[in-house]
């Protein structure tokens, strides 16, 4: 099924550009602003859930399978009719106000597509840089107060700042994420939003899996072979999926929460992921969310 497109509410909706007043108008979406750029406010006026955001916790991330995105979420925070976002890097944020997940509402998630501009050019690319390559039934995993949200993408359309229906309540439970587009390279600036909305599939514990056997599928797959033993370990320092393969698109062995103590058996070529065992799953996790503890350079690699 194809992505339904649109733009705005109106088809015939005129796409103005911005300017740093308008961008101060209240009505204005305009929370989405490059790193660097003009000041990334936001003064809206749609109906949003009232929900106070818990966001900021390490158990507390987004991964998007399709795009390779596996990152933390935190608290966008609320001022009024405005949100800053200028804290976010390689974060997700939540639009605090809006739903959290398991309210049956809309949770909205922004970020950046790119976090500089060089050459008169966005560069640098930020979380939801290739947002606009999710396609419908693309899987949204959204974890939260121990819980694992899965949506299915739905759809993909443009807005302008000023469609602040985007971020208002909805009888069912679906996310939006949103981030800028449009680049506009004689202003240096974006004119126009993509949002991405996907609805509730499943619910599943956060925990449900660290200990479970892997779903199945190839042995080969499932739980790689162990090389030679070695004393290295490593300990999680966030809540982390552990995959099938080196990779963020790999398919999820289970979750090893913050803390977490893993056997190291193996790393990829590059180091930046590391082969480990957890009560004799045998599994990928990501290498920059883990401490090392020893020489990670003993450790033979078993993958490129």
């Amino acid at each position: 099924m194809a992505l339904t497109e649109r733009k705005g509410r109106q088809n015939t909706m005129k796409i103005k550009k911005l300017t740093l007043t308008t961008l101060v108008v209240i009505g204005l979406l305009s929370v989405f602003l490059m790193a660097g750029a003009l000041p990334a406010h936001a003064q809206v006026t749609a109906p949003v859930a009232s929900a106070q955001s818990a966001f900021g916790q390490d158990a507390e991330r987004i991964a998007i399978p399709a795009i390779g995105v596996d990152t933390v979420i935190v608290n966008t925070p609320r001022s009024g009719n405005s949100w800053d976002t200028t804290q976010l890097t390689w974060q997700v944020g939540h639009m605090e106000g809006t739903a959290t997940p398991g309210q049956g509402s809309n949770v909205v998630l922004v970020s950046h597509r790119f976090l500089g501009i060089s050459n008169g050019r966005p560069t640098n690319p930020g979380p939801f840089a290739a947002m606009d390559r999710l396609r419908s039934g693309d899987q949204i995993q959204v974890t939260y107060g121990g819980q694992v949200y899965t949506y299915s993408v739905t759809e993909q359309f443009q807005i302008t700042r000023r469609d602040t229906w985007v971020i208002g309540s909805s009888n069912s439970e679906i996310v939006t994420l949103m981030s800028c587009d449009g680049w506009n390279p004689a202003t240096q600036t974006y004119d126009l939003l993509l949002a991405v909305r996907g609805t509730l599939v499943n619910v599943q514990p956060l925990n449900a899996a660290v200990a479970a056997p892997a779903p199945p599928q190839p042995q080969a797959q499932a739980q790689p072979a162990a090389p030679a033993a070695t004393s290295v370990t490593a300990n999680t320092t966030a809540t982390l999926r552990v995959r099938a393969e080196p990779s963020t698109t790999a398919a999820t062995l289970g979750l090893a929460a913050r803390g977490t103590s893993m056997k190291v058996i193996g790393r990829n070529s590059a180091s930046n992921w590391i082969l480990v065992e957890i009560g004799g799953t045998r599994g990928w996790v990501a290498a920059w969310f883990a401490t090392v503890n020893g020489d990670l350079n003993s450790v033979p690699v078993v993958a490129s």
